[in-house]
């Protein structure tokens, strides 16, 4: 293996690994934000109720 495919293995994989980190960032915010609606939306319902 030459040098330059070594290094472009290398840096694929760091895109890789990027592309995982953003993904994973994306999913934990969609979590956040739901879990927020769903509080929100629990509290505005109890506030009808009484």
């Amino acid at each position: 293996m030459n040098w330059n495919s070594k290094n472009l293995i290398s840096f694929l994989n760091l895109l890789l690994m990027h592309h995982e980190i953003r993904h994973q960032h994306g999913l934990l915010y969609w979590n956040l934000t739901l879990s927020k609606q769903i509080v929100h939306g629990a509290s505005d319902h109890r506030r009808l109720i009484h």
